[in-house]
């Protein structure tokens, strides 16, 4: 019902391979094809951004990940993405239902699961940092507690987990997770904290 003078915005979302493309009161016709050219991605070999302000370019590119247990601690993982069909190893927090935690509703923990272990379909496509570690899911529902981040952190401990990313934050604290956090370092397990997303305060326990 909308007339082309009435549109105020138009966002594409392509599905794979083109960057989105958003326009503000964008010029169209009416009783015609209106085209819309998509800027595609382009995959090269050299690292993104966000891996070069890592400094994983100081990283030697046979090193890819093996042997390395990793966990992540956030909204599940949709494995199946052809990238991430390797993935065998996980736990829901909240539900018994057998591999309930390789789905994602929410759509979170699969991009991050992405950059950990990503498995190239061709000698240049895009990649996980970590794509030969063993990574284990501990999913957590949309409404965690801290007490749900302490069974992820016993299953990490349970697991001999090498490095545990925390897709998670609250506001206030808690000492028995602190607790826990401090016996996963004395095991020598490294953890990585979401600090948020809403340019506040550093959430717990990033912060």
């Amino acid at each position: 019902g909308e007339r082309p003078d009435t549109v105020a915005a138009i966002f594409v979302n392509p599905r794979s391979g083109f960057w989105g493309l958003w326009q503000h009161r964008p010029h169209l016709e009416a009783d015609a094809v209106n085209i819309f050219t998509l800027k595609p991605l382009s995959l090269s070999e050299a690292l993104d951004w966000g891996g070069a302000a890592m400094q994983l370019d100081r990283i030697p590119k046979q090193c890819r990940g093996v042997g390395i247990r990793i966990a992540l601690i956030d909204s599940g993982v949709a494995t199946s993405h052809k990238r991430l069909t390797r993935i065998d190893h996980g736990i829901d927090i909240r539900s018994a239902e057998a591999k309930s935690w390789s789905k994602d509703a929410i759509g979170h923990g699969t991009p991050c699961a992405g950059l950990i272990s990503a498995a190239p379909q061709i000698a240049h496509g895009v990649r996980g940092y970590a794509p030969d570690s063993e990574l284990h899911i501990c999913k957590l529902p949309s409404d965690a507690y801290c007490s749900d981040l302490i069974v992820a952190l016993d299953y990490c401990l349970q697991n001999a987990i090498d490095v545990a990313c925390l897709g998670f934050g609250c506001e206030r604290g808690s000492a028995l997770v602190e607790q826990r956090i401090a016996e996963a370092k004395q095991h020598g397990m490294s953890l990585i904290a979401a600090a948020g997303n809403s340019a506040g305060a550093v959430l717990f326990p990033a912060c």
